[in-house]
């Protein structure tokens, strides 16, 4: 249930959960950056370079509002287009290095990289999937979210807790 009709947030399962096009637009009022998003065709192009037929529907949805530019939002994250048409490939290289982890998940959307050392993953199939973030040298993954939004919802407040988010 949607908590009042200009908020940024919405109430499940005990959680404040972000609404990603009232976020885009707070980030938009408060910032001086731009928040921008990717059309259709570019989402389309993501998918195909990342060699997936389809993308989770909340991750699609952050691509098509915020998917160029998010302001404050994952700051000194690649998680944005065009830089992530490649990331598939630098993930690739960082299990190749890294001694420790074995791998993401074959049938895992690795959506972020954090300055070169930390892998932001989600596993196919769920329209809002779980998030793991590896980092370099760990054994297992170093934090999980139980989905895409909720990831969002705490990055907006880490990132940008001057909008009360």
């Amino acid at each position: 249930m949607r908590v009042h009709h200009q908020s940024v947030h919405v109430k499940f399962a005990g959680w404040v959960m972000i609404i990603l096009e009232d976020l885009a637009t707070a980030l938009r009022a408060c910032r001086t950056a731009t928040v921008s998003g990717l059309s259709a065709d570019e989402v389309g192009l993501l998918a195909v370079r990342w060699g997936r037929s389809s993308l989770p529907a909340r991750y699609r949805e952050f691509l098509s509002l915020m998917g160029r530019e998010a302001g404050g939002l994952l700051r000194g994250t690649d998680a944005f287009f065009p830089g992530i048409l490649d990331l598939q490939d630098r993930i690739a290289e960082f299990v190749l290095e890294d001694e420790v982890l074995t791998g993401v998940p074959s049938d895992a959307v690795a959506f972020a990289m954090h300055q070169g050392y930390q892998v932001y993953w989600m596993r196919d199939g769920s329209d809002d999937p779980p998030v793991w973030l590896w980092t370099e040298n760990d054994f297992w993954p170093a934090r999980h979210w139980d989905s895409f939004s909720l990831f969002l919802t705490q990055q907006a407040r880490e990132d940008c807790g001057e909008l009360g988010i």
